[in-house]
């Protein structure tokens, strides 16, 4: 779910919490998870069980953001950048937000793609290899 993220198991706990108090429970965060109290002596635990995998399903199927995708692949935002231009990481849409007076965008990806990378470490190994072979300065000359 999180992909080896803290932002994203971060996110997920905040989303969880969220929902525990619009189900009017005492709900807190902390280090090691989040923490709720029932004080109704009659509570319906499947209906807050089945929204709490709701939620959960539809974090993992939202879209990933720049930084966490840096994180989850242990990758640098440079080389996201260089291969999400060049077509290697797919994209699945953009977003943006204001900064002040200034509009900043950013590509999302998606979430199945990342996961298959973030399984396949050798992949981002083979393409710094390939990056360090073309990068400008490198011996990369042939000799046939």
């Amino acid at each position: 779910m999180t992909l080896g993220s803290e932002r994203r198991a971060k996110a997920v706990a905040r989303r969880v919490l969220r929902l525990l108090r619009r189900l009017k429970l005492e709900a807190t965060l902390d280090g090691n998870g989040v923490h709720a109290t029932i004080r109704q002596a009659a509570f319906d635990m499947g209906g807050m069980l089945a929204a709490i995998d709701e939620e959960i399903a539809a974090f993992q199927a939202e879209r990933i953001h720049p930084k966490e995708v840096d994180e989850i692949l242990a990758i640098s935002s440079r080389e996201r950048r260089r291969w999400t231009k060049d077509g290697r990481l797919p994209t699945s849409g953009h977003t943006s937000f204001r900064s002040g007076k200034n509009s900043v965008f950013l590509v999302l990806y998606p979430p199945a793609r990342i996961t298959a990378l973030a399984h396949r470490p050798e992949q981002i190994e083979a393409w710094r290899r390939a990056d360090a072979a073309s990068a400008p300065g490198s011996n990369n000359i042939s000799t046939a």
